[in-house]
């Protein structure tokens, strides 16, 4: 029977109202918005109507966002910008969401330390900025993630995730490549080679490493040979971690160094997952199962394999399909227990057990017909469908609920009819809500929009004039929307479509948990057999963002963090012991403008100001006082901004694997960078080698032992700093020598986003904000404080602690001027200020003969494109130098929530 016969239809409309721009309010819920009209039923059973208004009263909380980046390049170079484009959509209908008005842009490393952090606003055109990458930043892998406060309560699992290499031939003084052996004794020996920039071995060098395994760190003192060699030879580790690692620093401040080699997986180990269609094991006959065999490094391995009984005796044979995954099927008998054997490509064989065959349960199979799903529910005889019911929902937007009647029930419904994304079959318990059969089914976009492009000639040479013109539709006529293009050199930029795009995200891995290798495979060039591949990842992976038997049973979790409509700033006034004083007014102020607002609290001592719409580094400073003036036993606390853990996912390499730039970046790429950098007046990575570090043999701050100090001579040399932060963003410490302890000294910096939290000044812990303004001239000395050795100004205090000791006659009360507790300045993490892409412009004969190369990878980069009324995209841009092929992309989203994405290519080659 056909599913539109008998089940409550619950239909959304292809749009949803978007924030009022005034207020900011959050749209009204899709399924609210789609009530009246747009619902066709029979006569509604309670469980329709109750199940119904459990989905309404989700949205009544909140509708989640998605966020997807859209990037000019797929990997970069230190001293680049990565440039991005963010839209933000409503995560059922993917209409473009303005509820929330600010993203977070982080880089994450493999160590799980958030190298950046940036906070972008959005203006008329959305969320669009860069990222900069210093030119000493350290090659490898790294990931970019993206988030709203209000997509923290999804969970950090939903937020954009990308897995970026970012390669470094500018900081090339010293180069490093590594390579293991194993033993059979257990024993690895690491073999590094350095070279200068010459590519000569840098021989008889004197140098230490940092061992880390298992959660032990050593460190050794080494030299290499007359060819340059490091051999290191130590266990291999129990476990596979990316906390595994060597770390190298060259001692010689006129070639100062150091590398953190993370170690691959040793383990040649695998696990093989069995998934039964529906979620059990039954003795209902034909069956069918899908697995998937991962590595100890979280990646697919490929095995092959045989089903066999209890007694041995085979049932079916199979094998790996696509990224370690497959299907077999069989008939499941009862009573009797499954084992799989295995084999991998290393030839390593493995026994596992499949699930038991329950002898009671529901299984739901899912099948494609000529454009139909079939859907078939069966049960063993003890299953009362009565008690049943089937939900269907697509991203969370109710399609059908039905009760059951009987067993074996079939329905079928178009495939046309259901909007894109993860179709999700539950068959559930009326009472309870507990799922009994689940399965996922993908459903493709059929009617994206279509985009044709033009150019002004078929062929370009340097420093030509581009017109090009886009015409963009969707099958509704309509173009309005929210784009943006990228033109890249083909040649030093390699695009991967198997790495996944905007279609890939929004519609498959913003909606799974875990690594999804390769998303974007199975959305272009499509084939059935892809289909069938992508089937394959809907049997081996759940449905997570919200749990639907909570749901059912109206278990919603409150929302932790609001919508931010704006940036705040809160905290509270506490009086004397600690107690809430009453009458008192908080004041507000700018310390860059003249902002200032005063807010009296009342009968209250919480306070927060709204609208503190400022951009990153302003200090705010606030001031409490009692009704009659005084600030007397007055205390002013701030509320500490918040920000989820890091944990950057990248797959450890396998032993045998020796990824370098080169592995993941073209070296045309490198090296075209390193002559771009040059060219448009990079310098080179400061090198203090010269400065020797001037401090007390002790090394003592109020009583506290630091390793690690800056003396007045190298702060000295910056001298024409007017704040601490100044100086720590220009020096490299790790090109510091210690002439005390005769080490590199390692302080990270404001950079750092949020690396060290924890700020000392003469044994007085402060905020970033106060760090962040105390002029270098001030200061005595700085000193960095291992995590272990700063454990006891809390936890704050979890990645070390910076602390400074002040000049003789200087405090922190007349630095700030801030006489009682009453007081506090504070610098949030405000807003990035816009900044735009630069294409040079060659409109005159002089430009175009400007001996100064034109080496750009990304040619063009807009990220505010706006069709007109008929759809009509132009843009202009000027040719680079090198004759090649570019690549042009062009993303976006529609205002009723269809999502774009085209390319084309333009010749460079006259």
């Amino acid at each position: 029977m056909h599913l539109s016969h008998c089940i409550f239809w619950l239909i959304l409309p292809a749009t949803v109202p978007a924030a009022d721009p005034v207020t900011a309010k959050p749209p009204a819920h899709p399924v609210a918005a789609a009530a009246g009209p747009a619902i066709r039923q029979s006569t509604p059973s309670a469980f329709s109507e109750q199940t119904f208004q459990r989905f309404v009263s989700m949205y009544e909380k909140g509708i989640a966002e998605k966020l997807y980046l859209q990037l000019d390049k797929p990997y970069y170079s230190a001293g680049e910008n990565i440039w991005f484009k963010g839209y933000l959509v409503n995560a059922v209908t993917l209409a473009p969401m303005r509820q929330s008005r600010y993203i977070y842009v982080e880089l994450i490393d493999r160590n799980n330390t958030v190298q950046q952090r940036i906070k972008i606003r959005a203006d008329e055109h959305g969320f669009h900025n860069c990222l900069k990458l210093p030119p000493e930043t350290p090659r490898g892998q790294y990931t970019l993630r993206a988030y709203t406060q209000w997509m923290r309560n999804s969970g950090e699992a939903f937020f954009y995730n990308r897995i970026l290499t970012i390669g470094n031939p500018i900081d090339n003084a010293v180069s490093a490549t590594i390579r293991y052996t194993t033993e059979e004794n257990g024993q690895c020996t690491a073999e590094i080679v350095f070279t200068d920039s010459e590519k000569k071995p840098i021989a008889d060098q004197k140098l230490t490493y940092l061992l880390a395994l298992d959660g032990k760190t050593k460190r050794y003192s080494a030299q290499t040979t007359q060819r340059g060699k490091l051999l290191v030879g130590f266990p291999i580790p129990q476990q596979d971690m990316v906390s595994n690692s060597l770390t190298v620093t060259i001692d010689d401040p006129n070639m100062p160094y150091e590398k953190q080699f993370i170690i691959p997986a040793f383990s040649q180990d695998y696990s093989v997952d069995f998934f039964p269609e529906g979620g059990h094991l039954l003795p209902l006959g034909m069956q069918t199962v899908a697995f998937k065999a991962i590595g100890t490094n979280g990646l697919s391995v490929e095995v092959n394999g045989q089903i066999v009984d209890g007694e041995g005796i085979p049932v079916t044979t199979f094998n790996t399909i696509h990224k370690g995954m497959g299907r077999l099927s069989f008939v499941p008998q009862s009573g009797k227990r499954y084992f799989a054997e295995t084999l991998d490509s290393a030839g390593l064989a493995k026994r596992f057990e499949l699930p038991p065959v329950s002898p009671s349960g529901c299984t739901l199979a899912v099948t494609e017909r000529n454009g139909l799903l079939l859907c078939q529910a069966t049960a063993t005889p003890d299953i009362d469908p009565a008690k049943l019911g089937l939900v269907v929902h697509v991203k969370g937007q109710v399609i059908a609920v039905d009760p059951l009647a009987s067993f074996p029930s079939v329905w079928s419904v178009g495939k046309q009819s259901l909007p894109p994304g993860i179709a999700h079959f539950s068959i559930v318990d009326q009472d309870t809500g507990q799922p009994v059969a689940e399965r996922l089914y993908f459903i493709h976009e059929t009617s994206s929009p279509q985009a044709a492009f033009a150019t002004n000639s078929n062929q370009y040479g340097a420093r030509e004039k581009v017109t090009l013109t886009i015409h963009l539709k969707d099958t509704t006529g309509q173009s309005s929307g929210s784009f943006a293009v990228a033109v890249t050199d083909r040649h030093a930029v390699q695009q991967n479509p198997d790495d996944g795009d905007i279609r890939s995200n929004l519609l498959l891995t913003s909606d799974l948990k875990g690594y999804i290798e390769e998303p974007g495979y199975y959305f272009y060039d499509r084939t059935l057999q892809k289909d069938h591949k992508l089937d394959l990842l809907m049997l081996t992976h759940g449905w997570t963002r919200f749990n639907i038997s909570d749901l059912l049973k109206g278990r919603l979790p409150e929302a932790k963090f609001p919508v931010e409509e704006s940036q705040t700033v809160s905290g509270e006034v506490l009086g004397m012991f600690g107690g809430a004083p009453k009458s008192t007014t908080v004041t507000i102020c700018s310390l860059k403008d003249s902002y200032v607002e005063e807010l009296p609290l009342g009968n209250t001592n919480k306070f927060l100001f709204p609208n503190c719409d400022f951009a990153d580094s302003t200090t705010l400073l606030l001031q409490s006082k009692r009704a009659k003036g005084g600030t007397t036993g007055l205390e002013l606390k701030i509320d500490p901004e918040t920000f989820p853990d890091a944990n950057a996912g990248i797959p450890l390499p396998k032993i045998g694997e020796n990824p370098t730039d080169s592995t993941f970046i073209p070296l045309e790429y490198l090296d075209q960078l390193k002559e771009q950098y040059y060219a448009e007046g990079g310098i080179r990575i400061i090198n203090l080698s010269n400065v020797t570090v001037t401090a007390q043999r002790k090394h003592m701050f109020n009583g506290q032992y630091v390793e690690r100090v800056i003396g007045q001579e190298i702060l000295n040399h910056f001298k024409g700093a007017s704040r601490l932060s100044e100086a720590m963003s220009y020096l490299r410490v790790s090109n510091v020598y210690d002439e005390i302890t005769g080490e590199h000294t390692t302080v990270p910096n404001r950079s750092g986003a949020g690396a060290i939290e924890c700020f000392v000044v003469d044994g007085r812990k402060i905020n970033a904000g106060m760090f962040n303004n105390i002029p270098p001239n001030r200061v005595e000395a700085m000193g960095y404080l291992e995590p272990g050795e700063a454990g006891k100004y809390g936890s704050e205090a979890r990645n070390g602690a910076i602390v400074v000791r002040l000049k003789e006659g200087y405090t922190l009360n007349n630095i700030f001027d801030t006489p009682t507790l009453a007081t506090v300045t504070v610098t949030p993490l405000g807003y990035k200020k816009p900044e735009a892409f630069y294409a040079p412009k060659y409109e005159t004969s002089a430009a175009k003969a400007d001996n100064k190369p034109d080496l750009r990878t990304t040619v063009y980069w807009d990220p505010c494109v706006k069709p007109d009324r008929n759809g009509k995209i132009s843009l202009t841009f000027y040719t680079a130098d090198k004759a090649t092929v570019y690549d042009v992309i062009l993303e976006g989203i529609t205002d009723n929530g269809s999502i774009c994405r085209a390319t084309t290519t333009i010749d460079r080659t006259r």
